[in-house]
């Protein structure tokens, strides 16, 4: 996923783990949930920043992680359940990318 600039992306909304990944046409934007109750929330997102490639606002995820001050056992099951999060998000892609060269 080395790379991946926003070509192909306009309107891309990928949400992991309580992180939004989105694009606005010239960055990707990356946000999170607030820590209040989500059912009141559902659609606030804190923007954390803005990135010229898809790979920066991913790889901003796990240190925003460990700034939320969550004891280390919920750290490691959030850093973990993204991990998950990005080895099958890295399997559609190179679905994708092998159906476009077919």
């Amino acid at each position: 996923m080395q790379g991946i600039g926003l070509r192909g992306y306009k309107d891309m909304r990928l949400e992991l783990n309580g992180f939004l990944i989105s694009t606005d046409g010239s960055q990707f934007i990356l946000k999170k949930r607030p820590n209040t109750d989500i059912a009141i929330q559902k659609d606030r997102w804190e923007i954390i920043g803005y990135y010229s490639t898809f790979d920066l606002a991913l790889s901003k995820i796990p240190q925003e992680i460990l700034l939320m001050k969550y004891d280390v056992s919920v750290i490691k099951d959030k850093l973990s359940t993204l991990e998950s999060a990005i080895r099958s998000l890295d399997t559609i892609v190179i679905d994708n990318v092998k159906e476009e060269v077919v």
